[in-house]
């Protein structure tokens, strides 16, 4: 996902919230933007949808799957990710300006380990409400 520059596409609530309204929900940007009337288009929209999704999963449940190996052996808790999805909320618009000011490849790496971060805290957000659930209203 690094050498394809799709690593945005692992973000999700609570740490990107989109609004439904104008057209722009229904815009779906495909990985190589190929013309509609291109004979590629069918491929490039086939690879945006099958391999990037693909892959977004396989990071999904790699980084949870870890995870979970990794604080149920160490008897950490779940919701200590809360403060990192704050942090991360925080730092945004220093990091923002921060890459206004980079070039090209320090800019590319500081706004990847950005969302690398924010996916880290969003996953753990997403545990810690599964873990509520799984607890105190959906036990068994």
């Amino acid at each position: 996902m690094f050498a394809m520059r799709c690593l945005r596409n692992l973000n999700s609530p609570p740490f990107e919230i989109s609004l439904d309204y104008g057209d722009d929900m229904f815009l779906f940007p495909s990985m190589f933007k190929v013309n509609k009337k291109s004979k590629l288009f069918m491929l490039d929209c086939l690879f945006s949808t099958v391999i990037i999704i693909t892959l977004v999963v396989v990071v999904w449940r790699g980084v949870w799957t870890f995870m979970d190996f990794y604080f149920e052996n160490n008897g950490i808790p779940d919701f200590w990710s809360y403060p990192i999805i704050l942090i991360v909320f925080l730092i945004q618009l220093f990091i923002l300006k921060l890459s206004r000011k980079l070039s090209r490849i320090p800019k590319l790496c500081l706004q990847n380990v950005y969302v690398i971060i924010a996916l880290i805290g969003t996953i753990s957000v997403w545990r810690g409400i599964w873990e509520i659930l799984d607890q105190y209203f959906l036990p068994g």
